[in-house]
Formats: C-alpha cells, sequence, structure tokens
C-alpha cells in the first residue's frame, strides 16, 4: 500500500496581534484516496490572512488556499480546488 506522509503549513500575513495558533493535527500519514480534516484555530487576530501549503517529502510547497479575515470564501491554489479540498470557516477557526 502506497503511503505518503503530508504536511499543511499555515502562514498568516498582515497580523498585528496573534495570541495562539494551532494546527492539529500538524503533519498527517495517508495511503492514497484516504482523506483527513485537519483544524486551525488563529485565535485572537485583527487584520490578518491565512494562507495553507501543501508539503510531501522532497518536494516543495504547493500552495492550496488562501482566507482573507472578512471573507465569506477562500481562494484555492492551482489544482487545489472544491470538492477534493473544502473549507469550513467559523470565528477565527478554519476546518481544511
Amino acid at each position: 500500500m502506497l503511503e505518503s506522509l503530508c504536511t499543511l503549513i499555515t502562514a498568516l500575513t498582515c497580523v498585528s496581534a496573534v495570541t495562539v495558533l494551532t494546527q492539529k493535527p500538524t503533519v498527517v500519514s495517508l495511503s492514497r484516496g484516504e482523506s483527513v480534516t485537519m483544524d486551525c484555530n488563529l485565535g485572537t487576530v485583527t487584520n490578518w490572512a491565512a494562507h495553507w501549503y501543501k508539503q510531501v517529502p522532497g518536494g516543495v510547497p504547493q500552495f492550496v488556499l488562501v482566507w482573507y479575515r472578512g471573507w465569506s470564501s477562500v481562494t484555492y491554489g492551482s489544482g487545489f480546488s472544491s470538492p477534493r479540498f473544502t473549507s469550513l470557516i467559523s470565528q477565527h477557526q478554519i476546518i481544511v
């Protein structure tokens, strides 16, 4: 069975204050075809944007999505559009 290791990296831009940034799980090992939910809690933030990147061992980071505070939806990177990758936004929490 083919297994791969995937890391979703969360990057915040234009952040003026962050209390806590947590992402669970931080690293995921999956077999092809499996799915995972990753929960990112941005804590108390103001004026920010959150960017997610996927990286496999030995590979370069690939842009998955960006969400700016106040937006009702996200913008996906090339090859990462719905329904394969979905996001749920709730206050300062984004589930990818």
